[in-house]
């Protein structure tokens, strides 16, 4: 079975997640290859011509999981693409995306690495943390990669 790498992409909305996606994910012939599953819909638009999933099944941590594996292995099995993008809600915790795809690993064989992703906007980063700080710090600690725009 071919793996399909996943790259989890969180962050508050106005962080810059479709724009991280846009600038640094989807370039080149590395779109091609590629299916974006949106959770969040921000103010900035997909690159055109990026093949994408409108994912409206609540947070896929809480209510929405059993939709979320639901939709990740339709968008697998529709392109077979050699990844897939999640932007997620911004209130979806990386820890519990993580716990999905552990406890999932036999149901989403198809899966290989996955990379989740932080995305702070530096501009709004001190008012967010005094009302959300244990949350940002949590994700952060789930994070592979935390990006500060």
């Amino acid at each position: 079975m071919k793996k399909t790498d996943i790259i989890i992409i969180a962050g508050f909305t106005g962080a810059g997640k479709t724009t991280f996606i846009n600038t640094e994910l989807l370039k080149g012939s590395d779109a091609d290859d590629t299916v974006v599953i949106l959770n969040d819909f921000g103010t900035v638009p997909l690159r055109s011509g990026t093949r994408y999933v409108e994912w409206r099944s609540g947070c896929p941590c809480c209510e929405g999981q059993r939709f979320f594996v639901r939709d990740l292995q339709n968008a697998y099995y529709e392109y077979l693409p050699e990844r897939i993008i999640i932007e997620l809600s911004p209130m979806a915790a990386l820890s519990e995306i993580r716990r999905i795809f552990i406890d999932r690993k036999m149901t989403l064989r198809f899966v290989g690495a996955v990379k989740y992703i932080y995305i702070e906007n530096t501009v709004d980063l001190e008012k967010r943390m005094r009302v959300s700080g244990p949350f940002i710090i949590e994700q952060e600690k789930a994070a592979d990669r935390v990006i500060q725009i």
